[in-house]
């Protein structure tokens, strides 16, 4: 079966009027393990690279829910730093409004705020288009 390949625009072309892919058209490309990191948290001077990676790893052990009850360890082995790193991005995670952490029985609940208004927004699903 013959795959379309994607072509860069010609003389004359203009944008919109090829089938090459773009936001709007899918590629036969999959990109797994892309995840969203709202404008709020990464602008936020207050908060470091190790911040974001680590909400990065919150919304994949979120699994398109507002919540994860990954633990610190479990946090620490998946992006690889120490569980004191993990504690202190989630303090100033938490101070910043991105997250909030409660107690739950036995163990804790991590909540996600992607606005960092300390709002929890239902449904953090990625539409998968292709």
């Amino acid at each position: 079966m013959p795959t379309e390949k994607a072509r860069s625009p010609g003389k004359g072309d203009r944008a919109g009027d090829n089938d090459s892919p773009g936001i709007d058209r899918p590629t036969s490309r999959t990109f797994e393990g892309f995840r969203m990191v709202p404008d709020a948290l990464w602008l936020d001077s207050r908060l470091k690279a190790n911040d974001i990676r680590l909400w990065c790893a919150l919304s994949f052990t979120a699994r398109g829910r507002d919540h994860t009850e990954a633990t610190d360890g479990a946090l620490a082995r998946q992006i690889q730093l120490s569980e004191r790193s993990i504690r202190d991005s989630l303090y100033r995670l938490e101070e910043c409004r991105f997250i909030d952490r409660k107690r739950e029985g036995e163990g804790r609940v991590i909540h996600l705020h992607p606005r960092g208004d300390g709002a929890t927004v239902s449904g953090l699903e990625l539409k998968v288009i292709g």
